[in-house]
């Protein structure tokens, strides 16, 4: 019988949080937040909840499922493209162990020594290496600064590209406070191929709504790089969410001096982020994928990062973000919430934003803290229209445990998968809405 990542066989039970902690290689407290916010399916014994348990079987279906399991994203997708998706996601595995990062399109062994080819990176300092893995400098991380994900100490998040056109790698590095507080939110900063410190963008600032204030700290929770073009230098942009609760910043800073160009500000969390030339007109498109918390739902907000401003347009007041203009968005995709995710008082919410082929597929996790793992693959045309819905594997045995415990009245059919297909669009302008019940 196979036998999971800590020798543990695929077929015994693990039965407290340590043992499927020790399954994952994280910490209990990181198994647990993976529960909540991931789907890790833990199953509890009636009538008291301490008393756990998880199957390794369903553990590695689940990590199957998720993709790029074990940096703690969910598949948090790259931006502009495969190549520096692939480096952010390697650039972020495993806490406490640099991990080196091959930058392939440089190509190694044609670089000269004392080339910037690549990186590593703990939790404190960040080195670059030349095409023979050497360290050709180091830059001190910010005291207490790191990279946070689900209670785990993880590396900073990275990306390595030229910023100012010399033809030379610059570094993008996303950090965060050890202890989160209004003076210390999350930080993106930019670092010249000879080790300095070109510029550092403090995420979010305080805004408000009607009801509610929402102060720092945030977190950077993406970003990625607009190339140059048109006489326009390369630009990067970021998206922050508060730490709390939610409003979140999109901005576009230029890439070279870390100025602030334009910003746009969502009521919900948009935690994943495309840079794509979706509609094929040569200029490329920001999709913004998470959580908008007035309609309580998953929702892929596309952006023109030449024209984007303001706050987005809530039609309950109480999430109005004040003092902005109206939010200027090329469209908005909403995304049903399926009857379990209602039945439980749930959000759901978009996991992953990526392309596929001509398509863009967008991974929403249904409902977002589900004991087991429930998700749907979305596949949407270059004009948002669903082209395909694709149900995760244990939807439908998830749905009918519901039934059997009280909280679904009706089996998982073809009238729940038409509801589920069912995306809005909508439109800016006079509020065009469109409903695509797909295949």
């Amino acid at each position: 019988m196979a036998n999971g990542p800590s020798g543990v066989s695929h077929g015994a039970e693990l039965q407290t949080w340590k043992e499927i902690a020790r399954y994952l290689s994280v910490t209990p407290r990181t198994a647990q937040q993976w529960e909540r916010t991931r789907g890790l399916p833990v199953h509890r014994l009636p009538g008291d909840r301490a008393q756990v348990y998880a199957l390794p079987d369903e553990i590695e279906r689940w990590k199957r499922s998720v993709g790029h399991w074990a940096d703690g994203t969910g598949g948090t997708n790259g931006t502009n493209g495969g190549a520096g998706g692939d480096r952010r996601r390697r650039a972020r595995m495993a806490a406490g162990v640099a991990v080196l990062v091959v930058a392939g399109a440089l190509g190694w062994a044609m670089l000269p020594r004392g080339t910037v080819a690549g990186f590593e990176t703990t939790a404190t300092v960040f080195a670059a290496l030349d095409a023979r893995g050497q360290t050709l400098w180091r830059f001190p991380l910010p005291a207490g600064s790191h990279f946070m994900l689900d209670g785990a100490t993880l590396k900073p998040m990275v990306q390595m590209g030229d910023l100012d056109g010399d033809g030379r790698p610059d570094f993008l590095i996303a950090t965060e406070a050890d202890e989160p507080a209004p003076e210390r939110s999350g930080a993106l900063l930019a670092i010249s191929s000879e080790g300095r410190l070109r510029w550092s963008f403090a995420a979010g600032r305080a805004v408000r709504s009607r009801v509610e204030a929402f102060p720092p700290p945030y977190r950077v929770r993406d970003f990625g790089v607009l190339p140059a073009r048109d006489g326009i230098g390369a630009r990067v942009v970021v998206t922050s969410s508060q730490q709390v609760h939610y409003a979140n910043q999109v901005a576009v800073l230029e890439a070279g001096t870390g100025v602030l160009v334009r910003e746009y500000w969502h009521s919900g969390a948009l935690l994943n982020l495309l840079v794509h030339d979706g509609d094929g007109d040569g200029r490329e498109e920001v999709y913004l994928g998470g959580i908008h918390n007035s309609s309580k739902q998953a929702v892929l907000v596309v952006l023109d990062p030449e024209t984007m401003e303001g706050a987005s347009a809530e039609e309950n007041p109480g999430y109005q973000i004040e003092g902005m203009a109206p939010g200027r968005e090329r469209a908005r995709v909403y995304f049903p919430v399926s009857c379990h995710t209602r039945a439980l008082g749930r959000y759901n919410q978009v996991a992953s934003v990526q392309r596929a082929g001509g398509e863009i597929e967008v991974r929403v996790i249904d409902p977002i803290d589900a004991v087991e793992f429930a998700g749907f693959h979305y596949y949407l045309r270059p004009d948002l229209s669903l082209a395909r819905m694709v149900e995760g594997d244990n939807y439908a045995s998830l749905h009918g445990g519901l039934r059997r415990a009280g909280m679904a009245d009706h089996e998982w059919d073809e009238k729940e998968r038409a509801a589920k297909r069912a995306i809005r669009v909508v439109r800016p302008g006079p509020r065009e809405v469109s409903r695509t019940p797909g295949r």
